[in-house]
């Protein structure tokens, strides 16, 4: 019990820590707005898109778990639906977007656009209306299946109702096509259309494997902390982070094949309206960032998660997942920052300092949704017959 209890202090404190940095990150964020309107908006969309994928990938990859099982969940269930109850606060953070302030610079060149026959051909989907009216839509979509999730499983840990296992595995098989779905028109809308000349297939689908990858690495980050205390502990075995390592490797994987495969796509077909993003992108500086990211993005983590002992060592797999966590805010910001500053890169402070911001906000509430449930889940009878799960739950 002291175990617990010390775990319950030390997320208080740590979660006070953080109201404190984001509110300091927020008055420095709100500074920006005054002295760079743009930057500070176009540095909000990159510090959104990278929170909200924690959240929107939390629920995918909590859906793949109540569909497939596996001991690589049984400590990051909990997590995945904090992060999942986070999307309240993405709704809120999504205002300053979708206001005219936020529309007017992120999206002028489809919102604005006169004399262009092709954005104008595309004005029965890329128009402010229609942009509004699908953003609710998703939202909706998104919100229920968190409902519906989070609902059932904190109905289980009080009832220890099993039947609402099998519940919770019925809605995550068209819960996870849904997602993706959803989830891809979010990024045509959100990413894809600030060139709204390009497109791509594969724009989407990359995207819902970027959030995957975050997910992960933010959750090793968090598991790892909590597995100092019981009753993440004992759920938290060498094999645990083997799995959780063996997925991350996976989804990296699929990231490097999925963003060579377009390149190679579009650069075979050589149209000069796909041309174009990769032109914008390998100007002076954006060439760089882009060897950056094939070496420290795909390259070192690869090298590193190929080895089964580097898996099995916490250590080294939490200095990974910072790592990626770092990198996935360059890859972003490679996708992002080009239909703005095409060509030659061009880089302020408030390119870090605004998605900073929204990060430790993002954090401070993950952090009050964390604490304020079961950190494992009571009664779901797979949990219950899983190696030292039974001994873990003595601790709840």
């Amino acid at each position: 019990m002291s175990s617990t209890e010390s775990l319950q202090e030390k997320m208080n404190r740590v979660h006070g820590i953080s109201r404190g940095v984001a509110m300091v990150c927020v008055l420095v964020a709100f500074f920006c707005l005054f002295v760079n309107p743009e930057a500070f908006y176009r540095s909000y969309l990159l510090g959104y898109v990278y929170t909200i994928g924690i959240c929107l990938g939390s629920l995918a990859l909590l859906m793949v778990h109540h569909l497939t099982g596996g001991h690589w969940g049984f400590a990051i269930r909990k997590i995945l639906e904090a992060n999942t109850r986070c999307l309240p606060l993405m709704l809120i953070l999504f205002l300053p977007i979708v206001l005219p302030g936020g529309m007017n610079i992120l999206y002028a060149e489809w919102l604005h656009a006169e004399g262009d026959p092709i954005i104008e051909a595309k004005a029965a989907y890329l128009n402010y209306g229609a942009w509004v009216v699908r953003a609710v839509i998703l939202f909706g979509v998104w919100g229920t299946l968190i409902w519906f999730l989070n609902t059932w499983s904190i109905r289980q840990d009080r009832t220890g109702d099993i039947n609402l296992t099998r519940s919770l595995r019925m809605l995550s098989g068209p819960g996870v096509v849904l997602y993706f779905l959803a989830t891809t028109v979010a990024a045509w809308d959100w990413g894809m259309s600030l060139d709204p000349l390009w497109f791509s297939s594969m724009y989407g689908p990359l995207f819902v494997i970027s959030q995957g990858l975050t997910t992960l690495a933010f959750c090793i980050v968090v598991a790892h902390w909590l597995s100092r205390y019981k009753p993440i502990s004992d759920v938290m075995p060498k094999q645990v982070y083997h799995d959780i390592g063996n997925l991350t490797f996976a989804f990296g994987v699929l990231w490097a094949y999925m963003s060579v495969m377009q390149f190679i796509i579009i650069w075979s077909a050589n149209l000069p309206e796909e041309n174009p993003y990769y032109l914008d992108r390998s100007g002076t500086g954006w060439n760089l960032i882009a060897v950056a990211l094939a070496l420290f993005h795909f390259a070192v983590p690869f090298l590193i998660l190929l080895m089964r002992h580097s898996k099995l060592n916490k250590d080294n797999l939490i200095k990974v997942a910072y790592w990626i966590l770092i990198m996935r805010g360059v890859d972003y910001y490679w996708h992002i920052f080009p239909a703005f500053h095409p060509r030659d890169l061009a880089f302020s402070p408030i390119h870090i300092v605004v998605p900073v911001a929204l990060l430790a906000v993002y954090v401070w509430y993950f952090l009050g949704q964390l604490k304020g449930r079961p950190l494992l889940p009571l009664h779901d009878p797979r949990y219950e017959t899983a190696p030292a799960t039974a001994e873990a739950t003595t601790h709840r």
